[in-house]
């Protein structure tokens, strides 16, 4: 929790002016703003980690899709953001299975089911019967799967580079390290 702490201290230096917001919004009035500064002293305070979590998602809803790249990615596929989800993890997964794809994602297995079977359809996922048991199928993604997932993610990088180019270097800079930082310790 030290180094959330940490973390939580670069991300106050590199946002000010989010940071300077040091409450919650009143019942009924507009808006939500988060603040972490306040919560540093009581870094091992469950709440804090929710507050960071709601730091993260408005910083990545003001940089993401600002260009709309990723959306027309996933429109020229004809695919799905849930679609895509399930073939990144399929991508990444060591279990190939609907059923395990079911758990891992949290959802139903007719809906995963649904899923590759429009994936089959398009040609980005192939099923083959487990060698172990002829009643499961073994999934894979295609070449072209793999493709349109290089695709999304280089769409991807564009919008978030998009977004974050009106931020002043040295933030820039301080957000890198920030960043770089936590995926280490993910």
């Amino acid at each position: 929790m030290i180094r959330l702490a940490i973390i939580w201290s670069s991300l106050a230096s590199a946002f000010p002016r989010w940071c300077r917001s040091v409450h919650r919004c009143p019942s009924g009035s507009r808006g939500t703003q988060y603040s972490f500064v306040d919560s540093m002293t009581h870094a091992e305070n469950v709440s804090d980690l929710v507050i960071l979590g709601n730091l993260v998602q408005e910083f990545v809803n003001h940089v993401s899709h600002t260009q709309g790249k990723t959306l027309a990615a996933l429109t020229d596929a004809s695919v799905t953001l849930q679609q895509v989800l399930l073939l990144r993890r399929l991508a990444s997964s060591s279990e190939s299975t609907p059923s395990a794809l079911a758990e891992q994602m949290h959802m139903s297995l007719p809906a995963v089911s649904q899923m590759v079977e429009r994936l089959f359809q398009l040609d980005l996922v192939s099923r083959i019967d487990s060698p172990d048991d002829r009643r499961k199928k073994q999934l894979s993604v295609t070449r072209h799967g793999r493709a349109l997932l290089r695709r999304i993610a280089e769409a991807r990088t564009a919008d978030y580079a998009a977004g974050i180019a009106s931020l002043s270097p040295g933030v820039r800079t301080a957000l890198a390290r920030v960043l770089e930082d936590a995926l280490k310790e993910l």
